[in-house]
């Protein structure tokens, strides 16, 4: 009895030394300082992620590829596209059909996270153009690890939105012409833990003249990427 009761001495004595840090000399981290900062930053206090019943939807030999679609959770989709006619969701798709102008092909060859997922596998690629193969790469990337059993801790979220927008350009209305702009956003992130989370936030937006020809095609190339 006297062995047992001198340990929970030493055991409550120590506590005080375990939160202040006198474990250590000069007044340095204390050993649950050390072990909280490894647990934010690798997320060791997030439990594993919960699929639930709605998986990704994804088409590869459908229009559009990826259909609207939206669900919450540790896998979040929200796609939407909004249009008041057939004419309308028509210039959308064709919006998401345009090749990269920044080319040859939807994936940047100038930008890359340089990180590595939970397992060590390479992080996602990331989007010049937002376009139908972009939007499904991404939505696949999804489905992968909702249907893997070994997806961890991860987190995944994408938005899109696709809308109509309308101008006219000139300042005489008998003479000014009419423009339809469909704008493309698109955003996407992948998160391991606290501090270990990153995704591409990319636009477009293309401008058809009356008779539905492309005039101009803006935001292409110009994906931000974050990394915390």
């Amino acid at each position: 009895m006297k062995g047992r009761s001198g340990f929970f001495i030493a055991l409550v004595a120590s506590i005080p030394c375990l939160t202040t840090g006198c474990v250590g000399f000069g007044g340095g981290p204390s050993l649950l300082d050390v072990l909280a900062s490894y647990c934010i930053i690798t997320g060791c206090f997030v439990p594993p992620c919960d699929v639930g019943t709605t998986l990704a939807q994804v088409d590869e030999a459908a229009i559009p590829k990826v259909p609207d679609q939206a669900f919450t959770g540790c896998f979040e989709v929200s796609i939407v596209r909004t249009f008041n006619s057939d004419a309308e969701r028509e210039l959308i798709q064709r919006a998401e059909d345009l090749a990269s102008t920044v080319g040859p092909t939807w994936v940047s060859t100038t930008q890359t996270p340089g990180l590595a997922d939970a397992d060590g596998n390479p992080a996602f690629l990331i989007a010049d153009a937002v376009t139908s193969e972009d939007l499904a790469y991404y939505a696949n990337r999804i489905l992968t690890f909702q249907t893997s059993a070994n997806r961890g801790t991860t987190r995944f979220y994408l938005s899109y939105t696709a809308h109509i927008i309308d101008k006219l350009v000139g300042t005489d209305p008998l003479t000014a012409k009419h423009r339809t702009i469909v704008r493309l956003q698109q955003g996407y992130s992948e998160w391991y833990g606290p501090l270990a989370a990153s995704g591409p936030d990319a636009w477009r937006e293309v401008e058809f003249d009356e008779a539905g020809e492309v005039v101009e095609v803006r935001g292409d190339g110009e994906t931000v990427v974050f990394v915390s």
